[in-house]
């Protein structure tokens, strides 16, 4: 069971022109066997999915404060988009890396984002990045792959590469989604190198 938290569309500027693409920042099976286990965590995320942010935030605060990944990435996800307060992108990292330190896929690629987009104090950072995203991939997390697909074909890290990005595109199929811009690369490709 997937329980969708925020659906959001980011856009990525730079090399990659404007990408816009809706990405579900959601709870996955194991953290939400885990909420289940844990109330005040499962009453948190209720909150969340009310917008009821100023019920939530305490609890969250709580929840992370003791070093819960779940809580500390639903703070930093409120703190990005001001979410019953000020937007604040300095938090939002700080509180997305105490997540991606527990290894939590969505953390690791939405820090990933923040680099990416330029939101952090050291500016647009594309390789780590990249590096995030590939982390969240390994893990399974789908929203992953097609950004890494995206990256390899811009050569946004380096040159661009069809066939690696193809492959990105061909892990987020397998998973049922299937990138927009898919077409666009298989048409580039010869016939013996689409297949998945």
């Amino acid at each position: 069971m997937i329980s969708p938290i925020f659906r959001l569309c980011r856009g990525l500027v730079g090399q990659l022109g404007l990408i816009c693409a809706v990405t579900g920042f959601m709870v996955s099976t194991p953290t939400m066997a885990f909420a289940q286990s844990n109330a005040v965590l499962q009453q948190a995320l209720k909150h969340l999915e009310a917008e009821q942010y100023q019920q939530a935030q305490p609890l969250l605060e709580r929840l992370a404060g003791e070093g819960d990944a779940v809580a500390a990435y639903n703070l930093g996800l409120m703190a990005e988009f001001g979410l019953g307060q000020s937007v604040d992108y300095e938090q939002a990292f700080t509180l997305y890396q105490l997540a991606e330190s527990q290894n939590l896929p969505q953390a690791q690629f939405t820090l990933a984002m923040l680099y990416l987009e330029g939101k952090t104090s050291q500016g647009v950072q594309y390789e780590a990045g990249k590096e995030l995203i590939q982390q969240a991939a390994e893990q399974g997390y789908v929203p992953a792959f097609s950004v890494l697909s995206m990256i390899e074909l811009s050569g946004l890290t380096g040159d661009a590469d069809l066939l690696q990005a193809h492959l990105w595109v061909c892990k987020a199929v397998e998973k049922g989604d299937t990138p927009s811009f898919a077409d666009l690369i298989s048409k580039r490709l010869s016939e013996e190198d689409r297949q998945c």
